[in-house]
């Protein structure tokens, strides 16, 4: 079983007051985005970890929520998705993160093509590995550090062979943490389609 996993409980401090995961992007809620495109990514089940009731009520329907308390750290999303893909019998999971809008179902089908072939995968954006990424729950609990600690995620991923990585570009993999991120996010939406503008036309 496949779990897709969304993790969008951060507390968005650097992003000023608002939640930058309701800012309006392409014409909902940014976090949108990212929800979606994990719903159609061909997993058996899409969870979310929230813990925004703004947040909660702007995700799709069909996606199941883990809510946890507002202002934790990153370590108790990842103990939550962890516990419930235990719970729920799965085997890999596809995390993703809420602030990065800008990728695609391409790249997420790759992950989990090069996932089950190698075990694991993830992007990889310069020398860097990153979420989105492909993991088997048992390599995830078998880690020598603590399973349930942020740095367990953190750790699989930085020892996934480059033949799993799956390279994406600076605008792909751009994510949102404070607000001159939005104009780059714009910069980068209208360098996109202008490229598929221009790969369309005729010769």
């Amino acid at each position: 079983m496949n779990l897709g996993v969304l993790f969008a409980a951060g507390a968005s401090r650097r992003f000023g007051a608002d939640d930058k995961l309701l800012v309006e992007w392409r014409g909902a809620p940014l976090v949108c985005q990212a929800a979606n495109l994990l719903m159609a990514a061909f997993c058996d089940e899409s969870v979310a970890v929230v813990s925004s009731p703004a947040v909660a009520a702007v995700l799709p329907a069909g996606m199941k929520q883990l809510q946890i308390p507002q202002g934790q750290t990153m370590s108790l999303s990842w103990r939550s998705a962890l516990q419930y893909a235990q719970e729920a019998g799965a085997d890999n999971l596809l995390i993703m993160l809420g602030d990065m809008p800008n990728l695609t179902d391409g790249i997420l089908h790759d992950l989990i093509r090069r996932g089950v072939r190698f075990g694991n995968s993830a992007c990889c954006l310069g020398d860097k590995a990153l979420p989105p990424a492909f993991l088997a729950l048992k390599e995830c609990l078998s880690l020598g550090v603590d399973p349930y600690a942020d740095q367990g995620a953190r750790a699989l991923i930085a020892r996934i062979p480059q033949e799993a990585l799956v390279r994406i570009t600076s605008a792909e993999g751009l994510d949102i943490d404070v607000r001159e991120d939005l104009q780059e996010l714009e910069e980068c939406q209208s360098d996109l389609e202008a490229g598929a503008a221009g790969s369309s036309a005729p010769e």
